[in-house]
């Protein structure tokens, strides 16, 4: 199955020293998802969360500390993201007919447009809240930015899947 979303030229070949680099052979590829998938998840922690929340929720999302509407909308938007990441997993699961075809291992390993597209959208969430983490590092502790690293790490070694 295709990505549905084609890198453009420029950004292949921008991005080509960086993956090459890092060994992510295949981030090149889905580098415009990753861009793509930070600016919305910015969009959803600084605009949609704040917006939706207040007007839902006014007594409660004001009642909060800064401190505490700062985590309210990371927490809002890793809701949205990992509902949205779901989503997009059970499409490829359902219909990417070339991975239906691979075995265990390469559906781990293996590559195909629209499993890297996921990928994509769910490396820039860790990526996203390393940001944050680190930004508002008062209102987090260190196991928090632990496990975005980790997570980060974990899932960003699948774009080393084989040279195309």
């Amino acid at each position: 199955m295709l990505d549905f979303f084609s890198a453009p030229p420029f950004l292949v070949a921008a991005s080509k020293p960086l993956a090459d680099f890092l060994g992510l052979w295949t981030l090149l590829y889905h580098i415009h998802e990753v861009i793509a998938a930070f600016l919305i998840y910015q969009l959803i922690f600084s605009l949609i969360s704040p917006l939706t929340s207040s007007w839902f929720l006014p007594k409660v999302y004001y009642g909060l500390p800064a401190r505490g509407r700062i985590s309210w909308n990371i927490n809002v938007t890793s809701m949205v993201q990992s509902m949205f990441i779901m989503a997009m997993a059970l499409y490829v699961i359902w219909k990417d007919e070339e991975r239906k075809r691979m075995d265990w291992i390469g559906r781990i390993w293996g590559y195909t447009g629209a499993m890297r597209m996921v990928q994509g959208f769910a490396v820039e969430y860790f990526f996203w809240d390393l940001i944050a983490s680190v930004i508002h590092f008062d209102v987090f502790h260190p196991g928090s930015l632990s496990h975005t690293v980790s997570a980060l790490l974990i899932i960003g070694v699948g774009f080393m899947c084989g040279k195309l």
